[in-house]
């Protein structure tokens, strides 16, 4: 059987702060979704949805599945189990603090344009990112060096190593940088402004639209927040049909779409894949 923590071995290990966010979770999830939903942690290689063929490249997500016939939050990371089962606070209420800000108010868009959606998915990420590092510090975790360990590996494959980190998606990438430029410390935002959105010209107009329309809004606010959203997507890709739900109705629609399949090896499982890339190596 595939390796996880129970959410008493997470407490174990967590401080304080990690205790209250799986409180906060926990009691959002039962006022919402009418049952309290526990969480467990994995490896993201638990997950037959997150292989390396399906998902390339470090990814930490979490995603609704059915153990011991409950549903259940899985916090999957990247790292966890490969070098023995190592608990890294910050990235675990990053991941967590995502599904509690959907719970919390938080609106979702997103499109099946299938050249926008993955920077749907990124821009989605993006509006989270305000209220989820307000969470964290609010309980005594510091979320930055999650932006800044991206921010410098931008930087270093852009700029310092030329040809390293090659245009991906072009509207995902952007949207990427931006994030890191809005929430990354401010030394290192300064180098992605002045180094690496000139040396990268095919993504600068939509980063810089981006980082400007988001000054506009109070991002720690659920309806600016959506307004930002709006005012976004209407900037960098006004033809594209957008959707708008709110992201206690996407999490409902979630649990609700559990089915039985083979999640976490050797036991039965269920899984749907949300998706949301919620890649934050990020």
């Amino acid at each position: 059987m595939e390796f996880y923590w129970t959410e008493a071995q997470i407490r174990k290990v967590g401080t304080a702060g990690t205790a209250a966010m799986v409180e906060r979770w926990k009691s959002l999830s039962s006022g919402n979704l009418g049952v309290e939903i526990p969480i467990i942690l994995a490896s993201r290689y638990s997950s037959k949805n997150l292989t390396i063929a399906q998902r390339p490249g470090q990814v930490n997500v979490t995603e609704f599945l059915l153990c011991e016939d409950r549903p259940t939050l899985a916090v999957l990371l990247e790292e966890f189990g490969k070098r023995g089962p190592v608990f890294d606070e910050v990235l675990f209420t990053h991941e967590l603090a995502h599904r509690i800000v959907s719970l919390d108010g938080f609106s979702a868009i997103g499109t099946a344009d299938t050249q926008w959606h993955l920077a749907g998915g990124a821009l989605y990420s993006l509006a989270q990112h305000s209220p989820i590092l307000t969470l964290q510090r609010t309980n005594g975790i510091d979320g930055r060096p999650i932006f800044d360990k991206r921010a410098s590996e931008i930087i270093r494959g852009y700029v310092e190593q030329v040809g390293l980190c090659g245009i991906y998606n072009v509207g995902a990438d952007a949207i990427t940088i931006a994030d890191d430029i809005l929430h990354a410390s401010p030394e290192l935002s300064e180098q992605l402004i002045n180094r690496v959105l000139p040396a990268v010209p095919q993504i600068r107009t939509i980063a810089e639209e981006v980082v400007d329309c988001a000054k506009n809004y109070d991002l720690l606010d659920p309806d600016e927040n959506l307004l930002f959203l709006r005012d976004a997507v209407q900037r960098i890709a006004p033809a594209v049909a957008w959707v708008e739900a709110s992201g206690a109705d996407a999490v409902k629609m979630e649990v609700a779409g559990l089915i039985d399949t083979q999640n976490l090896e050797g036991e039965p499982r269920s899984e749907i894949d949300d998706g949301d890339d919620e890649d934050d190596s990020k």
